[in-house]
Formats: structure tokens, sequence, C-alpha cells
């Protein structure tokens, strides 16, 4: 614990913190005024610490693993990286920068064969190289190829033995340029097939200081995260920020988090952590899941940043977990809804710093045909939303007519367009995708646009994130969300998951008809009145919303596909509900009545 106190002397000055012009010169000048302090602090359960490193451990060791990478690859090849959150994936991470290396972060991959799929279709499209794992990951991955799917061309190298190669070697490294791409940002899936953002160095470092300013990083910051470092949110907006500013990083397995919620906020009061986050599913499951006795001894009182990134984020969501760890220390200013995408590298928007979410209460039949119209929270048909923060460059984001490509004046819903330095330079090898995504303009005016394929509207200043454009659902000309369907469907019972439903439409009879997909709680599934579930379902969405529901499907626990960022895949599980895919343990289809599958994949 003493580590994570360092004097005032080892801070990083902000001066030389945004001289930086790559993530390896922060690394180099924490490395030159203050190697022995602590970099990371890895919970190997959550809970067990493994022995820190530090500043001087990091720069041998990735060193040390970039010299043995280029006795196997070049400069400029791509590299697969499937670690777990470790030390061992920070290491590999910055030896491929070290390298100049592009480094393609993924998930490892389960026996599931679409899993397998992604991963070889990522090779594929980058033409990586190679694929670095530990060598035990790497051994029980050439097991589950053997038991039924031979990818071809990942060409498996052990971590091990890249670092032992480069192990005691003075060798020299290039310097790395600022425009280098730094590594490939395979988006999440959430509405279709991944695409490889090319993130340059200036990319990530302009992002950094928007992540430093609009956080308010100064001094001492400790960051805690559970969130998978291949993704994102955990490896931009942490395990970089706490480099780039020089601070300690603790961290733990998301599974850790997932098995036990309790471990994440330990972790934050036992370390003193300022920053941590997560998806908006991360804070319902904490408010909902941990009980009284395991919240003794909690002190949340340094937590005075709780950024929760997910689209759009429940407003009420926010305010269960505030009422719920108020009395633990937890401010309400501390929580900080925010908005990124990939394709910018990270963050766009974010609240204002220890002042409390800006909440805005909405006439629901208003909000269905793209208006917004304030309403006291009292109306009968008030929404409450809550902002995801203010641009963070400003005059960087605007609100634009799908239809007329033209800018729409506040408080009304349409495309988000975003143009800043973070924007990266396109999906590699697809440059219809590319010019599709980056390459839009407004009429009035020569700067390039990102279209995020999010929607949302603006106030003038604050930023609401309403959905994303291929998810929204119309029925009788109203424009319905996925997500409010879904948060309905899912509190007429305990016994569903929170945060594990999808809502999508279904063609039927010439007309789109509304499918909801359940997961189960996992304590509920072995004796559950599924026909009694159901049927609130249907009562409890049509009584809400005025929409018929087509058909029910309820599934096994952990089944529903889901980004790696905590998004439900709903044009995945979609497509899973139409080919019959679905572990079912209980379905209902209109015309046709409720069946008891015990999950069997039976036709729906």
């Amino acid at each position: 614990m003493q580590q994570l106190q360092p004097s005032a002397m080892s801070f990083t000055s902000p001066d030389d913190v945004t001289r930086a012009n790559t993530i390896l010169d922060s690394l180099d000048l924490q490395l030159r005024i203050k190697p022995d302090a602590t970099a990371l602090i890895f919970l190997a359960d959550g809970e067990r610490e493994e022995t820190p490193m530090t500043y001087a451990d990091l720069a041998v060791q990735s060193h040390a693993f970039a010299a043995g990478l280029l006795e196997q690859v070049t400069q400029g090849d791509r590299v697969i990286l499937l670690f777990q959150s470790s030390y061992e994936f920070v290491v590999a991470f910055f030896g491929c920068m070290r390298a100049g290396v592009i480094a393609v972060p993924m998930p490892i991959p389960s026996r599931r064969i679409s899993e397998w799929t992604r991963i070889e279709n990522v090779q594929k499209n980058c033409s990586a190289k190679m694929t670095v794992t530990l060598g035990k990951i790497k051994e029980r991955l050439l097991d589950q190829i053997e038991d039924g799917y031979s990818p071809a061309g990942l060409n498996f190298c052990s971590y091990e033995s890249l670092l032992n190669a480069g192990a005691g070697r003075n060798a020299a490294l290039d310097p790395v340029s600022a425009d280098a791409i730094a590594f490939l940002q395979y988006t999440s899936g959430s509405t279709g097939m991944p695409k490889g953002v090319m993130l340059s160095h200036a990319n990530l470092i302009e992002n950094q200081k928007l992540i430093y300013h609009g956080l308010q990083n100064y001094g001492d910051c400790v960051f805690m995260s559970w969130l998978p470092l291949f993704h994102d949110m955990g490896l931009i907006g942490n395990l970089l920020q706490s480099i780039y500013i020089g601070q300690p990083f603790v961290f733990m397995a998301p599974s850790a988090f997932l098995q036990k919620p309790i471990r994440w906020l330990r972790a934050i009061s036992k370390y003193r952590a300022r920053v941590s986050g997560g998806p908006n599913f991360s804070y319902q499951l904490c408010a909902e899941k941990i009980k009284d006795e395991d919240k003794a001894g909690l002190d949340l009182s340094s937590w005075k940043i709780a950024f929760n990134g997910a689209e759009p984020i429940r407003a009420q969501t926010l305010e269960f977990f505030h009422h719920t760890y108020a009395a633990y220390g937890l401010a309400e200013t501390a929580l900080f809804p925010c908005y990124g995408a990939a394709e910018s590298t990270l963050i766009i928007s974010g609240a204002e710093c220890d002042k409390p979410p800006f909440y805005l209460n909405v006439d629901r039949v208003a909000y269905e045909s793209n208006r917004i119209v304030a309403v006291a929270d009292d109306e009968p048909n008030a929404l409450r939303l809550v902002s995801s923060g203010i641009p963070l460059y400003e005059q960087s984001v605007v609100i634009v007519d799908p239809a007329t490509r033209r800018e729409l004046p506040p408080f009304n819903v349409g495309e988000i367009w975003v143009t800043t330095p973070c924007n990266a330079s396109g999906y590699w090898g697809n440059e219809a995708a590319s010019a599709a995504a980056f390459d839009n303009q407004l009429p009035s005016t020569e700067a390039r646009y990102l279209n995020t394929g999010d929607l949302g509207f603006s106030t003038g200043s604050e930023l609401f994130i309403t959905g994303r454009t291929k998810d929204l659902l119309i029925f009788n000309g109203r424009n319905i969300y996925p997500q409010d369907i879904e948060a309905c469907s899912e509190s007429t019972s305990l016994e569903l998951k929170p945060g594990r439903c999808a809502a999508f439409c279904v063609m039927h009879d010439d007309r789109e008809k509304l499918v909801l997909v359940h997961e189960v709680e996992r304590s509920s599934s072995r004796k559950l009145d599924a026909q009694a579930i159901i049927e609130k379902i249907r009562i409890g969405v049509n009584r809400q919303l005025s929409i018929s529901v087509h058909a029910v499907a309820l599934v096994s626990p952990s089944t529903i596909p889901m980004t790696s960022s905590g998004k439900i895949r709903r044009q995945m599980c979609k497509q899973q509900f139409q080919n019959n895919e679905l572990k079912l343990m209980a379905c209902w289809r209109a015309g046709e009545g409720f069946i008891n599958c015990e999950n069997e994949r039976v036709a729906v």
C-alpha cells in the first residue's frame, strides 16, 4: 500500500505529461523520473495481489519482448494478441509498439465456433503474421482447435519464447513516429461485422489529453479496473491513461468481477482509487446483487470519477447506484456519464467534474417522433434521460438529419457526427466502409466528420445518446429504442437477468413484429415458472408501451451474444433466433402458444 502513496516529488508535472508525442514517450518519461515506482498491480483472483510491476520492470520486459518479436516479424506487420488481463498482456502490447509492430488485441475464444470464426476473419482482414499468447493458453487453444475447428493462418507463438529470445539483448530499436499506426482496434460488432480501426500514436495522445483534462486526473490519481484490456475502455481509458500521467493502475480480470461484484468496490476502497468505471450493467449489478453484509467496511469517498460509458446510460441506474452507496461515501458528483466511439479512439464527451449528472424528463410520445419536449418528472408520459456530458473538444459534435445530411437544431434527434484529431484514418483494408464512416461533410463546412452510427440530440451544450441507428425499431410510425423495451420487459420479473435482454423485430405476415429474448437468472433456472414470466412480459410491455409482443424466448444464463464492452449484440441475437440457434429454456409465439424447451434448440 505504501507504493500507492508516491511522494510529491514523484508526480509527473502537467507540462511533462502533455509533452509526449507517443505513449512510448510517456513510459520513457516515467522511467527517467521514477523507475522504481509502482506502475501496475494485478489482483489475480480479484483480491490476491501479485508482486507489483514498476516502470523499470515494464520498460525492460517490453524491450526484451520487442527484440524477440523482431526476430520473427518485421516493422509494420500485424500481430494478434490473445491474453487475459495480466502483466504479460501489458508487456506484449508495449513490446509491439516498441518494435513498430501493429498489435491486434483480441479476446481469448471459448469453444464456440463463432468466436474462433471472428478471430480467423480478423486475421484474414489484417493479414496478421502471428498470434501471440501465453504458452499454457496456447496449448489449451490448440486442444480446442483439435476438438472440432481448424482456423487457418493464426500461426501461434508463445509469449515466453519471444520474451526469452530478447532477454538480455541490448537491441537498438528504431524510434516510433507519431503518425505510425499504434494498433488496430477491432470494433465490438454490436450491429455488424467487426472492422479494424487504424489508430495512430497521435490519435492515442490526443485522446489521452482529453481524458487527462476532462477527468481532471491531476496529482494523486490511482486507477482501478476490471474491464478487459483488449477493449478500448479498459486499454485506452485506464491502462494507457495511467501510464500517460504516471499513476498506479490496479486491475483484475473481468471474470473476477462478474463472479463476485463486491471485489470491484472493495478494491476501490482498499487502494483509494480515484478513477474507476464500466458499462451501465456493472452499476446495476452492484446495486441489485451485493448484500448489505458484504458492504461492511466499504469507504468509497476516494472515488471521484465513476465513469459510465455504456450507450445509452440509464438514468434510473445512476440514481439507484448512488442511493445504494451514498452511505459508503459515494458522492453524487462522482457519477460521470460519458460517451465515446472506437472510431474516435475512445472518449468524445463527458460530464463536468464535481457536478452531479444532468437529467432531463421528456415527453415519451414526442420522443417517439424524434422530438424532445421537456416535461415535469411527475407527468404520466415522462421519460427520464441522463446526459452523456459535453463534448470535450468544443464544437466537435453535430446532430445531423440522416435524410438531408444537414445539422439539426437543439432538441432534435439525429445522427451523431464528430470531427476531432482523435478520429482514426479509417478501417484497415476496407476503403468503402472507411469512406462511409469517416468522410462525411456538412454543406456549410469543409471539415470531415465521423458518422458514429449513433443517434442522439443536444440541448446546445449537453449531449444525449438515444440509441444505435441500426437497432431503432418502428411500430406504427413510432420510433422505439430497443433499450426502452428491454428495460420495461426485464422489470416485470426478478427471475430475469438485468441487462441481458435483446429486443428486435422480425417480418411476419408482411409486418414488423416484436421479439424479446431474455436470459434467466442462474439462481432461478432450475425452478422456473416460465409460462407465468412470459405472460408478465407480454402484459407489461403492452401496458407500458402499447406494443404487442409477437414472441418471447427465455434462454440459459450467459448465452445471449454480447460485445466485449457488455453491450447486447441484438443483430446476432436476431440471427440466432431466426436460425433456431438459441439455447432455449422456454418460448412463446403468437398463434402457437407456449413451449417448455428444456435447453434444447427448437424452432421458434
